[in-house]
């Protein structure tokens, strides 16, 4: 039974099994987010304890394929950084989704803040940031399209 959970884990067939409903689930929540909006989209795919065990099995999944194959003893640099990289990127996801916060900044052209507004149950709060952002420069090539607006912001530390 260990042998074949430890087969399994380690195996390339698992892996794209994994990645293909990975990748499903990605499209999934697209369209969920276009046609239900971020939020619904966030709580039904994104923060659902099932989509983190799939991202945790693929890590999970592809370290186990490097200690079965021996990558590092047998020098594979370029397949060791670029998985690396992705777990490196599901590392600053989780942390990001643990201990981040979103919210939004207002900022005319010249102006600078420190804070910004949380919105959590229909209530508003304002959180200071440990940093300014200033808003140097705003040019949008059409009225219609602010978000194809160009912005040049400046952060700056007290």
């Amino acid at each position: 039974m260990k042998a074949t959970l430890k087969r399994l884990i380690s195996s390339s067939t698992t892996t794209i099994v994994l990645l293909l409903v990975y990748g499903a689930g990605l499209a999934i929540a697209t369209f969920i987010e276009k046609y239900q909006g971020s939020e619904v989209a966030r709580s039904v795919v994104y923060c659902s304890p099932l989509f983190f065990l799939l991202q945790f099995l693929i890590v999970l999944n592809w370290l186990a394929i490097v200690i079965r194959q021996r990558s590092l003893k047998m020098r594979k640099w370029g397949m060791l950084v670029t998985h690396g990289a992705f777990i490196l990127i599901l590392l600053g996801a989780l942390v990001s989704h643990l201990y981040g916060e979103e919210g939004i900044l207002h900022l005319r052209e010249g102006e600078t803040s420190n804070r910004f507004a949380v919105r959590h149950a229909g209530e508003v709060t304002y959180h200071t940031l440990p940093f300014s952002v200033e808003l140097i420069n705003f040019t949008s090539p059409s009225i219609a399209l602010p978000a194809s607006a160009l912005l040049d912001v400046l952060a700056v530390a007290p």
